[in-house]
């Protein structure tokens, strides 16, 4: 993550995506001590301006947060701004804070102001992701409920389960084999009220070779006859289409070439009163028909 300012703009990346603000920030060059003729919808000034104790700078960088309110030790409020936001603080753990060209030490305590509670900040970022070992693809995931947050082994972006992602649980065709599942069964079983909930139709796939025909990937048949299917073209590109219940058929590409021997991603989603999205990779379709989930 990434936050550049200039003079006429300022710039959020995140990771390869970036926006672009096009106007001068009107945050202030140099600490504010005087707190008079100031107005922001998310700062509340604080009060007695007259005291005789200086309030803080009106000039901050909040990393993880923002302060909402401070108190002393004795527990009386200080004489600060009080910052309000509808989005909490973070709750996990960052590295590699850079200012312009220079790094932040994090660990040096001299830097900023931190709670007096040593267990609300503390040292490093070491959860225990180093002592799992994931295969395939899966990832270190901290199930990020309190500050000792539990590590495990994600597997949803991979082809297997299992603690350690090491369960096999695909299957191996050829060319003129096929499998039948009857999911009405099995959302007859798990899913009581389908109409009133998004169904999501999932899974991976990777050709060994380039074919020299069409492969089916995915068809699923409606009880009134309605289709949905999916199909991967010789060129390498991937079409779904729909047959809804008026006999009308929707056909939509997702260009590119998906016989290039790795593993891509299929993701459906269908709903009643729900146009339904398909995502193939990182292409997504959002097919304006709505075919119900059941």
């Amino acid at each position: 993550i990434t936050i550049e300012h200039s003079a006429d703009s300022s710039t959020l990346t995140v990771d390869d995506d970036a926006c672009s603000i096009h106007a001068q920030r009107k945050l202030a060059q140099h600490p504010v001590q005087k707190f008079s003729n100031v107005f922001t919808d998310i700062v509340i000034i604080p009060v007695g301006l007259n005291s005789p104790v200086d309030p803080k700078p009106f000039l901050f960088t909040f990393i993880g947060g923002i302060e909402r309110e401070s108190h002393s030790t004795d527990g009386s409020m200080l004489l600060r701004p009080i910052y309000q936001c509808a989005v909490g603080n973070l709750l996990g753990c960052m590295r590699g804070v850079r200012i312009g060209g220079e790094m932040v030490d994090l660990r040096n305590t001299t830097h900023g102001y931190r709670p007096s509670d040593p267990d609300l900040v503390r040292s490093g970022c070491d959860m225990g992701c180093t002592e799992l070992d994931c295969k395939n693809g899966g990832h270190c995931s901290v199930a990020w409920r309190d500050v000792g947050g539990k590590v495990a082994c994600d597997c949803s972006r991979t082809s297997y389960a299992g603690p350690h992602c090491t369960v096999d649980e695909g299957l191996t065709f050829a060319s003129n084999a096929y499998f039948t599942f009857d999911v009405g069964r099995f959302l007859s079983r798990y899913i009581l009220t389908p109409q009133k909930l998004t169904q999501k139709l999932q899974f991976a796939f990777a050709p060994w070779a380039p074919s020299m025909t069409h492969q089916t990937l995915a068809t699923v048949l409606f009880n009134d006859n309605r289709l949905f299917e999916v199909v991967l073209n010789k060129n390498g590109s991937v079409n779904v289409g729909i047959v809804d219940d008026n006999k009308r058929t929707v056909v939509r590409t997702f260009v590119g070439n998906f016989s290039n021997g790795y593993r891509h991603f299929f993701v459906a989603r269908f709903g009643t009163h729900q146009a339904t999205s398909v995502t193939v990779s990182c292409c997504f379709i959002l097919l304006i028909i709505f075919l119900r989930s059941h």
